[in-house]
């Protein structure tokens, strides 16, 4: 049986992981959003439908695609998740 201290200490670990750090965010919550809602779409066509400015929205799409969240590919000069 697992001690309650290794216990705590596993579930700090899982909390601090980089998944949850990304997915917790609001501003990337409501991204997910968008992406579900429209389908493949690239910076522009998301940042539509949500007030940030598209710079913060690309750097929110770079932190979920590092942690495996959404896939990017390019689509000529578009960067299409």
């Amino acid at each position: 049986m697992i001690s309650r201290e290794r216990a705590a200490a596993r579930m700090v670990e899982l909390l601090d992981a980089p998944f949850l750090r990304a997915v917790t965010e609001p501003a990337r919550l409501a991204v997910l959003r968008a992406l579900l809602v429209r389908g493949p779409s690239d910076v522009g066509e998301i940042a539509e439908s949500l007030p940030q400015h598209r710079s913060v929205i690309s750097r929110h799409l770079q932190t979920l695609e590092e942690v495996g969240v959404v896939r990017g590919r390019r689509d000529g000069r578009r960067h299409v998740y």
